[in-house]
């Protein structure tokens, strides 16, 4: 089930100026997108698309976007190498029919993505380079029951065509799972009992966020492609801040050359060995295996 577009004018010249970017020039950016409704949703305009946000914001700098209102409010703020959100919701779905029946509730969503274009030379042949991702967060702290908070992570080797999705239309591509498969992964929630849903369900106030790692096969000399998206929801009372997260790292076989086209250094997010329990035992989790089959958003997985 697809999530409805949001029909707002300007979006025309968002989406205008970041096809522009992409069709002239392949480059690292980053994106930061932030979006609130403020009442429910009916299902028939859920169906037709006919339907637009409170307040929202899409940017492309360093600036970061945010919007609130009385409500809630979400924020999204990207560097390379980095994905911060944070989304809030103040608002109980006001209608028992639309509960049952569509996503209902106001809601906040924020989506935090960045992309690079790397090469990796001082060798010959196919070769196997190693990515990892820390991603911090919190849902809550409210009283309970502060359900209805969802983070997901995907770390994906991209082509030029899929950036340019990304960043015109970063909502549609996120929740109409246009996601190609990750290398890194992660789906976590606080959903209501009762309520289902992929990836991974937890109680409320929990920590969000693991450490991921994996690989990524590249040939020598032959430039690639990595996108890094780090997506909040939040409708009935659900919160998540994950303002702290996810911070990015990639190595290259020994005696290789890494060259990121943003010119930018990529450290290892992988912690030391003497870190590791410290690390996990805060974050209260060891790992996932999660692969996603539909979006948070959908009208039979809803997060309300």
């Amino acid at each position: 089930m697809k999530f409805p577009a949001p029909q707002n004018t300007k979006w025309v010249g968002c989406i205008s100026a970041c096809l522009l970017l992409f069709a002239t020039a392949s480059r690292a950016d980053t994106l930061s997108f932030a979006a609130v409704r403020d009442s429910s949703l009916p299902l028939a305009e859920y169906l037709s698309s006919n339907y637009s946000y409170t307040s929202s914001q899409l940017r492309t700098d360093s600036l970061g976007a945010a919007v609130s209102i009385p409500s809630g409010s979400a924020t999204a703020r990207t560097a390379l190498g980095v994905n911060r959100i944070q989304v809030e919701n103040l608002a109980a779905v006001d209608d028992e029919f639309l509960r049952d029946n569509s996503i209902g509730g106001p809601f906040a969503v924020s989506i935090s993505a960045w992309a690079d274009r790397f090469t990796i030379t001082g060798g010959s042949g196919r070769g196997t380079a190693q990515v990892s991702a820390i991603i911090t967060g919190q849902f809550g702290p409210k009283p309970d029951p502060s359900y209805g908070g969802g983070g997901n992570y995907d770390l994906f080797v991209g082509s030029a065509a899929q950036i340019a999705s990304l960043f015109a239309r970063p909502f549609e591509f996120v929740v109409d799972n246009e996601l190609p498969d990750a290398v890194l992964m992660l789906e976590q929630g606080v959903l209501k009992p009762g309520t289902t849903e992929s990836g991974e369900s937890l109680p409320p106030q929990s920590p969000f966020g693991g450490v991921l790692t994996g690989t990524v096969d590249f040939t020598y000399g032959e430039s690639f492609y990595l996108v890094s998206v780090l997506t909040g929801y939040a409708n009935d009372f659900g919160v998540l801040n994950a303002l702290n997260s996810a911070s990015f790292g990639i190595s290259a076989p020994g005696g290789a050359t890494l060259i990121s086209e943003a010119g930018f250094a990529y450290a290892s997010a992988v912690p030391e060995p003497e870190h590791w329990a410290m690390l996990l035992a805060g974050l209260g989790i060891t790992g996932w295996a999660v692969r996603r089959r539909q979006r948070p958003w959908s009208a039979s997985q809803r997060a309300a």
